[in-house]
């Protein structure tokens, strides 16, 4: 089977001012590395593998992703060997929009896009997932794109169990800080599990907020002691309705307990109501985190941004729809 490896090197960006140009340089290597992926599937002598399909929205998430990972390596790398961390890892390709766009899912972006320089990578990727036929997919994939440099690990099951292992398995690869990625479907993940996962592995984290969710099934009793499991509260400290302006800051007051620094979130949105945040959650310094410059920049960016829009520029990339100039 012929090897797909993305060509070493670094990218140096060019500053880019206008909206339109900032997304197709961003989403062009999400597309091109999607489909990358989806040759490698072809090739397979086995079923199909699966893919996660969602609506176009998701490719800002990974934008975000994506655009954060060059300045986390350039500069943690530099320090000591670190890793990736995917809790919710999902098969590691994604399909996007009604064209089923393919683009890499979140464990696979660090190992087929990278903007960091050459000698800066993770040394380490540790890879949870709960579906067996996910888990499968995304360990074949991420086994022939991975880093001759790298390893990882995967593990099949849930991510509040899996947490408990992760400190032991990050000492024994010898890794020095980890970069985390905490994106469960609704509210699987326990905030139980956050505290363990800051108080035992050196680490920033960002994780995807269900913001516009909440305030709607907030009010069932069958959902309320799962909301507060979430989000750290007892049931019986929630109020009637849990509004996502409440959950968001109680989540934040949250993370600086464990000393984490709160810079901005991110809120990814589509047209209509639905939309959810990405919080990330930094190690407090005594001069600042210098992420903080990285995430306001890309804030400011996505928040101009919206799933249609970048389903239009999909298009225009992939030649299917013309661009206005």
């Amino acid at each position: 089977m012929r090897s797909h490896r993305p060509p070493e090197g670094c990218i140096t960006p060019a500053k880019i001012v206008d909206d339109h140009q900032w997304l197709v340089k961003h989403l062009t290597p999400l597309m091109q590395a999607g489909r990358t992926l989806a040759e490698f599937d072809t090739e397979l002598p086995a079923k199909e593998l699966p893919s996660y399909d969602r609506g176009p929205w998701t490719g800002l998430k990974l934008i975000a992703l994506k655009y954060y990972l060059p300045a986390y390596l350039n500069i943690l790398a530099k320090r000591t060997h670190v890793g990736y961390v995917d809790f919710f890892a999902g098969p590691g390709l994604n399909r996007i929009g009604e064209r089923r766009v393919p683009l890499p899912g979140s464990p696979l972006i660090p190992v087929v896009i990278r903007e960091a320089s050459p000698e800066r990578f993770f040394h380490h990727y540790f890879v949870c997932e709960q579906d067996e036929e996910y888990c499968e997919a995304l360990t074949a994939r991420m086994e022939n794109f991975l880093d001759r440099r790298a390893r990882m690990t995967s593990f099949y099951g849930d991510a509040n169990e899996f947490v408990g292992r992760l400190p032991r398995l990050v000492r024994e690869m010898g890794i020095g800080h980890c970069l985390v990625f905490v994106d469960p479907e609704g509210l699987e993940w326990a905030w139980d599990s956050m505290t363990e996962l800051v108080s035992h592995v050196s680490c920033d984290v960002i994780v995807n907020f269900p913001s516009s969710g909440l305030q709607r099934i907030s009010t069932r009793p069958d959902t309320r002691a799962t909301i507060g499991r979430f989000l750290g509260r007892g049931e019986q400290d929630l109020p009637a309705s849990v509004n996502e302006e409440w959950a968001l800051q109680v989540y934040r007051e949250n993370l600086a307990n464990l000393g984490k620094d709160i810079s901005t979130e991110i809120r990814i949105t589509d047209y209509g109501a639905y939309h959810y945040d990405l919080i990330p959650a930094v190690s407090s310094t005594i001069s600042g985190s210098p992420w903080f410059k990285t995430f306001l920049e890309l804030r400011d960016r996505v928040h101009r941004l919206h799933g249609e829009i970048l389903n239009m520029v999909a298009q225009q990339i992939d030649g299917v729809l013309g661009t206005i100039v």
